[in-house]
């Protein structure tokens, strides 16, 4: 940062020092001419110690105010005249030595602003350290050192949002450790169980065992999925995912998931609708992420949509697509609905065996809409709970 040379510290330092060193000098002139009226009237005394000392005080005093500068001059070159060179030398190392304490001592009092602004930082940045926080310093200037107390001031407080911003990323890993142990847990637990029990030739018949291993199979794929959302979610978060941008048809790619989600939809006595007035909306998007994505919703309204018996998927094509996600289950509680996309989160407050899942879904497909330069929203009432998607219509394009 640049600064007005007159305003500088270093202009400063130099008027400071000329000021000290004319403080200086006239200051030992002064005392020098006492110095020598002094030795002056105490010669003259001397020599006129017969007479009346009131007397010859004044009038000497009188006589030396009035001979004018000649008489000064003549009485100052002969008391010099009477001077050894020794004393010369002596006086000389004298007043340079004394010169050189007044210099000290004014420009040390001149600078006395500057020494207590640079203590006040040091004092700042000492219990900045103590306290581990970021505080103000109370230094107002507008030179280099004002320039230091504002720098300072602001490292210190991006070294705080750095520290608050450790502390909530140790605090994060320390809940998905234990959002991640809780939910692969429970598979975990339930697939070893009916191995077990499907192992068991002698207590169960060749039905049963088969009912046991079609359970410990859909165990299993709960926790591919709890794996896979994780794997999702760590690629996303830390930057690595890259669309590959293809054109596809966005229709058959819903048709697609829902006809995968058939089984599940059954299982859980729901039924799904696709209302579109297009037979075919290409779009160039990512096909592998944009499958996610969807998946994801599907998923979501399968798991909190049970009560309403039905899901309804909407796609429209305009300046924008829009793709909506309908379910009738219970409906989200207003406080919830800014929270629904962050990782972990859950509307029933609690992690139940029926739902499952890590809470990564919808934060995973908000994170791969926003690659894609789409919005995702949810709205929830008595009209149901939708999640509606705005993605732009991109053309053709090279992978970003």
């Amino acid at each position: 940062m640049k600064h007005n040379i007159w305003k500088s510290l270093r202009m400063k330092l130099v008027l400071y020092g000329t000021a000290s060193l004319l403080l200086a000098a006239a200051t030992e002139g002064i005392l020098a001419l006492l110095l020598y009226l002094m030795s002056t009237v105490l010669g003259v005394s001397r020599q006129n110690s017969l007479y009346d000392y009131s007397n010859v005080t004044s009038d000497y005093t009188e006589a030396y105010f009035t001979e004018g500068n000649s008489g000064m001059k003549t009485s100052f070159l002969r008391t010099l005249g009477n001077i050894g060179d020794d004393t010369l030398y002596t006086i000389a190392v004298v007043g340079m030595a004394a010169g050189l304490l007044l210099f000290i001592f004014y420009f040390l009092l001149l600078t006395r602003k500057v020494t207590g602004d640079l203590s006040d930082i040091a004092d700042g940045i000492s219990s900045m350290t103590r306290d581990r926080e970021a505080g103000s310093l109370p230094v107002d200037r507008q030179d280099e050192i004002g320039e230091i107390a504002r720098s300072v001031h602001q490292m210190t407080e991006e070294l705080s949002r750095l520290m608050a911003s450790e502390r909530e990323a140790l605090q994060s890993n320390k809940e998905m450790i234990a959002c991640l142990a809780h939910d692969l847990r429970t598979p975990l637990t339930s697939l070893s169980g009916y191995l077990n029990l499907a192992m068991d030739t002698d207590k169960y018949d060749v039905e049963q065992r088969q009912h046991f291993a079609e359970v410990a199979a859909r165990k299993a794929d709960r926790l591919e999925g709890l794996i896979q959302d994780l794997f999702d979610y760590t690629k996303l978060m830390s930057g690595e995912i890259t669309l590959h941008r293809h054109r596809i048809d966005f229709v058959k790619l819903v048709e697609q998931m829902i006809e995968e989600f058939y089984p599940l939809l059954e299982e859980n006595e729901l039924t799904c609708s696709f209302q579109t007035e297009c037979r075919e909306l290409e779009m160039d998007v990512d096909p592998d992420l944009m499958a996610r994505a969807v998946q994801n919703l599907l998923s979501n309204a399968v798991k909190y949509g049970k009560d309403g018996k039905q899901i309804i998927i909407r796609l429209e094509k305009g300046r924008n697509v829009t793709f909506s996600v309908t379910n009738y289950g219970l409906i989200i509680p207003e406080k919830s609905l800014d929270m629904i996309f962050e990782r972990f989160y859950r509307v029933e407050g609690a992690r139940s065996p029926g739902t499952g899942g890590t809470g990564l879904g919808l934060n995973i497909a908000k994170e791969i809409i926003t690659l894609h330069g789409g919005t995702i929203t949810v709205e929830s009432g008595l009209q149901g709970t939708v999640f509606s998607v705005e993605i732009p219509r991109k053309e053709a394009t090279e992978d970003a």
